[in-house]
């Protein structure tokens, strides 16, 4: 029995099971892995994912991936490599309800395999070889995805194999309705937004799909001064396609480290639109422990700007971890989104002295991160208690 031969065998046999396992991840924080954990057995995949996004601004408004490194997704996102990939402009062009591959569909396959910038910077040194693609939702400039990837050792996707993937589509795309519109009942509007409230640097809450929330009074005052920056459709849209897909890499960032599906921390994107101040935004992931059926994992996102500070009363926290003067002092600056780099240059003194305190500093909060650290800070009861 040929390799292709096993492949379809195996898929016949355990169909079933498929897709029993994708919609098991429907509402949970495993949503599509285990589902790809099985499906890569059977038919042989090295990665897959499925994600959302805007074909004019590059905003993100899902994703998820399987067995796909963050750094190679930043790698996507950085270069924008959306607009230069050939399958997924052929995909959208081609008649839905079907998985293309790159091998079988593309006319001068090895060609793009051997110099395009998508293979250079992303597929190669991953060791991907051949892609398969289906649309899975399509409403506007909205698109969602379903992608699978092979290794050059694995084989191309063959016509046999496309038409099996096919079998699945219609639960991919219900199960894919299905999680979004369970994240959407996930949310607890009247608590959350009382404790948004309670925040007082301009703040947002991103949900799992990428969506704005809840904002508190500090950033709805924020946004309202500002041209460049606007909230619309409950996504934030700077103006410019390629931050706007930075800042939506990182919001996923987020949400992957809260659901521990990813151990690379977002880090803080600085934006500069002039005639608009320059201002920051920090990427804080969140979870809900204590909700196990449905996804609760989200990005809060704080906007710091040199000329809308907001004043945050750390005081009461130095009696009670035990900081010394110094220690609450970089504190306050963690807070205002300051990085070591810049405190070092104002305060002269050297990065490694200040990595020295904020070592000490993790000890006594327990905590192993400036990402703990800052919502350790934040959302201390003494805290909110001062600020409001």
């Amino acid at each position: 029995m040929s390799s292709l031969d096993k492949r379809i065998a195996r898929f016949n046999a355990e169909e079933g099971q498929l897709i029993a396992r994708l919609y098991e991840g429907v509402g949970t924080g495993q949503f599509f892995q285990r589902f790809m954990e099985q499906l890569s057995q059977v038919l042989d995949l090295r990665s897959g994912s499925i994600g959302i996004s805007n074909l004019a601004t590059r905003e993100i408004k899902g994703g998820w991936p399987w067995n796909i490194e963050p750094l190679y997704l930043a790698i996507y996102v950085a270069s924008d490599l959306a607009i230069k990939d050939r399958l997924l402009q052929y995909v959208i062009q081609s008649p839905p309800g079907r998985f293309y591959g790159i091998e079988t569909h593309l006319p001068d396959a090895r060609e793009y395999q051997s110099a395009s910038e998508v293979y250079q910077l992303w597929a190669t040194p991953q060791g991907i070889q051949d892609v398969a693609m289906a649309l899975l939702l399509r409403e506007g400039d909205w698109v969602g995805f379903v992608v699978c990837h092979r290794r050059r050792e694995q084989g191309p996707f063959l016509a046999e194999e496309l038409e099996l993937l096919n079998r699945l589509l219609p639960h991919l795309q219900r199960g894919l309705e299905m999680h979004r519109r369970l994240v959407d009942v996930s949310d607890h509007q009247q608590s959350i937004s009382r404790w948004m409230s309670l925040l007082k640097p301009p703040a947002l809450l991103f949900d799992e799909k990428f969506e704005i929330t809840h904002m508190n009074p500090a950033a709805e005052r924020f946004l309202a001064r500002q041209s460049g920056l606007q909230v619309q459709d409950a996504r934030l849209d700077l103006g410019d396609p390629v931050i706007n897909s930075q800042v939506g890499f990182q919001v996923m960032t987020a949400i992957k480290f809260a659901l521990g599906q990813y151990n690379l921390e977002p880090e803080i994107v600085k934006i500069d639109q002039p005639p608009d101040p320059p201002f920051s935004l920090v990427f804080l992931p969140l979870t809900d422990s204590g909700n196990q059926v449905v996804t609760a994992a989200s990005a809060l996102v704080f906007i710091y700007a040199e000329d809308f500070t907001v004043g945050v009363a750390l005081a009461p926290l130095q009696s009670v971890f035990g900081l010394t003067a110094a220690e609450l002092s970089l504190c306050e600056a963690m807070v205002q989104g300051d990085t070591l780099a810049q405190l070092a240059q104002r305060e002269k003194k050297s990065k490694e002295t200040l990595r020295t305190q904020l070592r000490r500093i993790f000890r006594k909060l327990d905590v192993n991160t400036q990402t703990e650290l800052v919502v350790t800070l934040m959302t201390h009861p003494l805290v909110l208690a001062e600020t409001t």
